[in-house]
C-alpha cells in the first residue's frame, strides 16, 4: 500500500463514522420535537372522538387547549394538532366578549393552520369553513373555503353537514355551481345514521335558503 492509499485509508475511516454520526443526530434533533409535542397532549389525546366533547367542563377544555396549544408550537405544520386547537379554543368561548375574541384570533390561527398543512384534505377546508361562518371568525373567507371542501374529490361524507351548514350560511346563497354538491350532502345526510343534523342546519341556516330544504 502507498503512502497515498494509506492517507486515503486513514481519512475514509474518519469520514464514514462522522457522516454516520451527523446523520444520527440530524434524525434525532428531528425526532425530539415531535416527541415533546405528542408528549404535551399523550394525556388527552383521544383519536376516537378526535378532541373532548362539547359537554366538558371549561377547565377541561382550557387545559386542553394549553396543551395543545403548546403541542402545536412544537410542530407548526402538524394538520391535526392546528385542528384540535382551533377546535378547543371554540369550545372555550365563553360569556365574556373580550375573551372569546382572543379565543376566535387562536381558533382562526389553528384552522388556518390546519389547511395549510394538509391542503387537500376537505374536512379542514369544511371545519375551516363552517367555524368562520358560524363564529365570524376574523380573516375567514368562507364562500373559497367551502368551494375547496366540495371541489376536493372524493369530498368526505363524514363532514357533509359542516360543508352544508357552511354553504347555506353564504350571503348570496349557494352558489350555483355547489347546488348539485350540496343537494347531495343534503340526501346524503337524510339517508344516514346523522339525519339529526338536518334539524340544527335548518334552524342555523338563513330563513332565505330554508326552500332549499324542500
Amino acid at each position: 500500500m502507498t503512502s497515498s492509499d494509506r492517507k486515503t485509508f486513514r481519512f475514509a475511516r474518519i469520514l464514514v463514522p462522522g457522516v454516520a454520526f451527523l446523520i444520527g443526530a440530524l434524525s434525532v434533533g428531528l425526532a425530539i420535537p415531535r416527541a415533546v409535542a405528542y408528549f404535551e397532549v399523550v394525556s388527552w389525546r383521544d383519536l376516537s372522538q378526535l378532541g373532548p366533547a362539547s359537554g366538558d367542563p371549561l377547565e377541561k377544555t382550557e387545559a386542553q387547549l394549553g396543551a395543545y396549544s403548546r403541542a402545536a408550537s412544537w410542530l407548526p405544520g402538524d394538520a391535526l394538532l392546528q385542528q384540535f386547537r382551533g377546535r378547543l379554543a371554540l369550545l372555550a368561548r365563553r360569556s365574556d366578549p373580550s375573551e372569546n375574541a382572543r379565543l376566535n384570533d387562536v381558533a382562526a390561527a389553528g384552522l388556518a393552520a390546519a389547511v395549510a398543512a394538509a391542503p387537500d384534505r376537505a374536512c379542514a377546508w369544511a371545519t375551516y369553513a363552517y367555524a368562520g361562518s358560524r363564529y365570524a371568525l376574523p380573516r375567514v373567507s368562507v364562500e373559497p373555503a367551502v368551494r375547496l371542501a366540495y371541489i376536493l374529490s372524493p369530498p368526505s361524507p363524514a363532514c357533509a353537514g359542516l360543508r352544508l351548514s357552511a354553504v347555506l350560511s353564504l350571503p348570496q346563497g349557494v352558489p350555483d355551481d355547489l347546488k348539485a354538491y350540496a343537494e347531495a350532502d343534503l340526501r346524503g345526510l337524510w339517508h344516514s345514521q346523522q339525519r339529526r343534523q338536518l334539524v340544527y342546519i335548518y334552524r342555523d341556516a338563513p330563513q332565505s335558503t330554508h326552500a332549499f330544504f324542500i
